[in-house]
């Protein structure tokens, strides 16, 4: 038996609200890793000169990675 299921007023909230509020607090983190991911590769890709707007080719004049 949980401590808070007997007690409603107990300062330990049920199981499956910790349960949800961790997991909730996994997605944020997962999210802010990949804003942060994307962030780097748009900075990345801004110091190589990349454009998004290439064409699908990566290796073609003007995109910063041809050897021309």
């Amino acid at each position: 038996m949980k401590p808070s299921d007997e007690n409603p007023e107990s300062p330990i909230p049920p199981v499956s609200s910790l349960i949800a509020r961790l997991r909730r607090r996994q997605l944020e983190l997962a999210l802010y890793g990949s804003i942060r991911a994307s962030a780097r590769l748009a900075e990345r890709a801004r110091r190589l000169g990349l454009r998004g707007d290439a064409p699908t080719g990566l290796d073609e004049p003007g995109d910063g990675l041809s050897q021309n």
